[in-house]
């Protein structure tokens, strides 16, 4: 009997301890079971916030490349405004440089225009000097000036040079202008020449109606004087050159000096007496003198009309 009893206690201890254990084990099962309900949730979570800030990064680098597509079509365009730009800055330089091309062309002499509008002035001089111990000539060039007559007719301007021998005028000259048959005789009482300066007067008698047109006209002495740099022209009948016509040389002012214009212009003795013009304002300089005996060519010294009465 006692040992019904005792196995009859040991079997509901084990029941007891059996429910304790399914109660126990159910416990750590439920537990078990909302911890991976939490991981799941906490995993679930951590995807979604990840997918989201992978798609918020999406998002920031779309629109990183649509600034960028933006900026490079900006630059592309400001690239574009600049070369045009510059092609149109060059473009009004080509035109500008070829204004200022033709406007100096336009306000350069006509150098053509000068000569044909003075050869008719400038004349041939011939003198000579017939005396018991000898004979002497000259040749030179000279040219009509309105207003250099001192009688109030038609006179022209030459080198003292030109019709002074040793002191002595010349017992007779004649005068010729280019494109005319004339010859206009010249008496030693036809000649003035300056005691200051080396230059004369030639009295014309009897001038044709075309020297009195041309001592009339427009072109006469400079009003103001010309400057280094300037361009000249001097005319007259060198002893190398044309002998029917005139010559014309260029040059330039290159100094001034006690009273004379040097230039670099060719000047050779016969072109003495002639006319030395600035092309700028076209009008007479001063006489062309040659000085370098001896020499074919020199450098020109041209005596300033101011110093002309």
């Amino acid at each position: 009997m006692e040992k019904f009893q005792i196995e009859k206690v040991l079997l509901w201890s084990l029941v007891i301890f059996g429910f304790i254990l399914i109660a126990q084990g159910a416990r750590y099962l439920t537990g078990f079971i909302a911890l991976d309900n939490a991981q799941n949730e906490l995993t679930g979570f951590v995807l979604s916030s990840h997918a989201n800030q992978i798609f918020e990064l999406q998002l920031a680098s779309n629109a990183l490349l649509a600034e960028n597509v933006a900026v490079s079509q900006k630059l592309e365009e400001e690239k574009a405004k600049r070369m045009t730009a510059e092609v149109t800055q060059k473009a009004d330089a080509s035109r500008l440089a070829q204004l200022a091309k033709d406007l100096e062309e336009s306000q350069s002499p006509d150098l053509a225009v000068i000569v044909s509008a003075w050869r008719p002035r400038v004349a041939v001089l011939k003198c000579q000097w017939l005396a018991p111990t000898y004979e002497a000539t000259s040749s030179g060039s000279a040219v009509l000036i309105p207003g250099t007559s001192k009688r109030g007719g038609v006179a022209l301007l030459t080198n003292k040079h030109v019709v002074d021998y040793q002191g002595t005028l010349p017992s007779s000259c004649f005068v010729q202008f280019p494109s005319s048959n004339t010859n206009y005789p010249i008496s030693t009482f036809d000649i003035s020449v300056s005691s200051i300066t080396d230059s004369a007067v030639v009295e014309i008698n009897s001038p044709g109606f075309d020297l009195i047109g041309l001592n009339n006209s427009g072109l006469g002495r400079c009003t103001v004087g010309g400057e280094v740099g300037d361009e000249i022209v001097i005319l007259g009948y060198p002893s190398i050159g044309s002998r029917s016509d005139i010559t014309a040389t260029e040059g330039i002012i290159s100094g001034y000096e006690s009273g004379y214009y040097l230039s670099s212009a060719k000047v050779e003795k016969g072109n003495s007496g002639g006319a030395a013009i600035l092309a700028k304002n076209n009008c007479y300089l001063g006489i062309p003198s040659f000085v370098d005996v001896g020499q074919i060519e020199s450098l020109a010294r041209i005596l300033d009309q101011e110093l002309i009465k």
